[in-house]
């Protein structure tokens, strides 16, 4: 699912603008609200597309972590 987040993190690393997600401006309401709809007006073709990146991708993939949670679940304190 194509990623919609603000830029307070790291994931300017991983989100390309349009093609993996988009950036939410949360300077504002007026922003907040621009950005949204920008995200929501794309086409079901586009969103098809963007999907499909995010799947190639697998950077945003529960699994690539999987590992790295139990470890941490399991550790002994």
């Amino acid at each position: 699912i194509p990623v919609l987040t603000n830029r307070n993190s790291n994931l300017t690393d991983y989100l390309t603008e349009g093609e993996n997600g988009y950036w939410i401006n949360i300077d504002n309401k007026e922003s907040i609200k621009s950005s949204l709809k920008k995200a929501i007006s794309v086409g079901t073709e586009k969103i098809i597309q963007m999907k499909e990146n995010c799947l190639q991708s697998k950077t945003f993939d529960y699994r690539n972590y999987k590992c790295v949670f139990n470890d941490f679940l399991n550790e002994n304190h």
